[in-house]
């Protein structure tokens, strides 16, 4: 086998193992949001799947590359006319596009929930401003009222 090519074998073969791992990680992410686990687990996961993240890209990259190398265009068409050529290509990329879709549907998810919690957060932030006497309220006109101009007392002289 040519040294172009069993490059880049070895590199998708590594990206399947990445993104194997990378899965992983965004399922755990997930259990971790469904149970709303302590910040610390969260953020651990994250920092994990950040790094998973960039590694992915810095393969992603040496696969675009060696693609180039070989005369193929660097990109999902290039892996595919490659695969065409190179059948023992065939099955891993396959697998690839498998995990890279699996992947984005887990992360897309995850970014779901996360933005739902952020909504509420915010809607309950905002109540407890409102009870608290922060933000804008109205007088019995409907006019809007800032905290100082409720708070001041008229002064009465003698």
């Amino acid at each position: 086998m040519p040294a172009p090519i069993a490059d880049l074998l070895n590199i998708i073969q590594s990206e399947i193992r990445l993104f194997r791992d990378f899965a992983l990680t965004l399922e755990r992410e997930a259990r971790l949001l469904y149970e709303h686990t302590d910040d610390d687990r969260l953020a651990e996961n994250t920092t994990i799947k950040t790094c998973q993240a960039e590694q992915l890209a810095e393969l992603a990259k040496r696969r675009l590359n060696a693609l180039t190398s070989m005369g193929y265009t660097p990109d999902h068409n290039g892996l595919d006319a490659a695969a065409k050529q190179h059948l023992a290509l065939q099955p891993l990329h396959n697998e690839l596009s498998r995990l890279a879709a699996r992947a984005f549907e887990l992360n897309t998810a995850n970014g779901i929930t996360l933005d739902t919690f952020i909504k509420h957060n915010r809607q309950t932030l905002n109540e407890l401003q409102k009870l608290a006497g922060h933000g804008e309220l109205y007088d019995e006109g409907g006019r809007s009222t800032s905290r100082t101009s409720r708070l001041r007392t008229p002064i009465r002289a003698g």
